[in-house]
C-alpha cells in the first residue's frame, strides 16, 4: 500500500483562517486570509509577536475553533482505505500533542500521526521514499517523496514560492 505524506496546517485544517479569527477578535480587527502576507500574521496585526502567534498555535482557544479544509474529510474517508495516510507535521511538544488528540478526537484512532519538532521547515528527516508528500509550504518538500505536491488553495504566499523543482506538483483545490 502506498503511504500519503499529508501536511496538518493549512493544508489539512484552516490554520491561517483559525489565527485570523483569534488575532480578529483579539485586536477588534477584520481580517481575513486575502489579507495574509507573511508567515507570522504581522500583515494581520502589526503588533503580533511570533511568541504569541506560538502561544496561540499551542492553545485550546486554537484548537477548539479549527476546522477541516471543504472536502478535506470526505477526501481523506474515500482514501484511508486505499492509502497509508500519514499526517506529517511541525510544531511544539505542546502543539503536536494537541493536533494528535484532535485528530483523535475528529478521526478516530485508525490514524497515523507523525509530529516532528525542531526546524519549521525541514520534513527531510522523514523517509518519504516511494510516497507520496502534501504540504502547503515549498520549503517542507526537500524531502525524498516520489510525488511532491505543493497545496496552494488558491494562494500564493511567499512560503509556497521560491522552489525550482520541477518535480513539485502544483495544486489549488
Amino acid at each position: 500500500m502506498q503511504t500519503i505524506y499529508l501536511d496538518f496546517d493549512n493544508t489539512l485544517v484552516e490554520s491561517n483562517k483559525r489565527i485570523i479569527e483569534i488575532l480578529n477578535k483579539r485586536y477588534h480587527l477584520n481580517k481575513s486570509e486575502n489579507d495574509l502576507s507573511d508567515y507570522y500574521y504581522n500583515s494581520i496585526c502589526s503588533k503580533v509577536t511570533k511568541n504569541e502567534i506560538d502561544v496561540i498555535f499551542d492553545s485550546k482557544e486554537f484548537f477548539d475553533g479549527l476546522e477541516f479544509k471543504p472536502l478535506a474529510l470526505e477526501i481523506f474517508n474515500k482514501y484511508k482505505d486505499k492509502y497509508e495516510i500519514v499526517i506529517t507535521t511541525k510544531g511544539t511538544v505542546d502543539n503536536l500533542e494537541l493536533k494528535e488528540q484532535w485528530l483523535r478526537d475528529k478521526l478516530g484512532k485508525e490514524i497515523s500521526f507523525l509530529g516532528l519538532s525542531g526546524n519549521p521547515h525541514d520534513k527531510s528527516s522523514v523517509n518519504m521514499k516511494n510516497g507520496i508528500q502534501i504540504d502547503d509550504n515549498s520549503s517542507c518538500l526537500r524531502t525524498n517523496a516520489s510525488v511532491r505536491i505543493l497545496y496552494r488553495d488558491g494562494h500564493s504566499y511567499p512560503w509556497q514560492k521560491g522552489f525550482t523543482n520541477n518535480n513539485i506538483l502544483l495544486v489549488d483545490n
